[in-house]
């Protein structure tokens, strides 16, 4: 069972939804929290989202793979996903769920992939290629 998000707390840490001049801490919290997560999907073939195997999303996650693999630390990694603009919500919008945010988000899964490589727990390789065989 992948793990729960309070969603009582404010758009940040929590929905991986940046406030702005939030702390690289902050950030690194919620990109441990996504690598965990990801880590836990990737681990059942059999409960991969259906567009995690389309090529457009395939070739999103390797797009921005390929601009962070010169990221070398989390703490850079973090500093970086911090400012992304597609972390702002709309005001008034509930954030999406870790979970719900990468079996949908390209970018994020990318990120959360690049944490993982970063601790040692993943390969690199074209997305499609670490999905395996469905």
């Amino acid at each position: 069972m992948l793990p729960s998000v309070s969603r009582s707390t404010a758009p940040s840490e929590a929905s991986g939804g940046a406030i702005p001049g939030a702390a690289p801490s902050t950030m690194s919290s919620a990109l441990s929290a996504h690598a965990e997560i990801l880590s836990q999907l990737l681990a059942r073939p059999d409960r991969y989202p259906l567009r995690w195997r389309a090529p457009g999303f395939g070739r999103q996650v390797d797009l921005v793979r390929a601009h962070l693999c010169p990221i070398r630390s989390h703490e850079s990694l973090a500093r970086i996903y911090a400012r992304e603009h597609f972390h702002m919500d709309p005001t008034g919008t509930v954030p999406p769920s870790p979970e719900g945010l990468l079996r949908r988000s390209a970018t994020d899964v990318a990120y959360a992939h690049r944490w993982l490589e970063l601790s040692g727990r993943r390969a690199d390789g074209p997305w499609i290629t670490l999905l395996g065989e469905p």
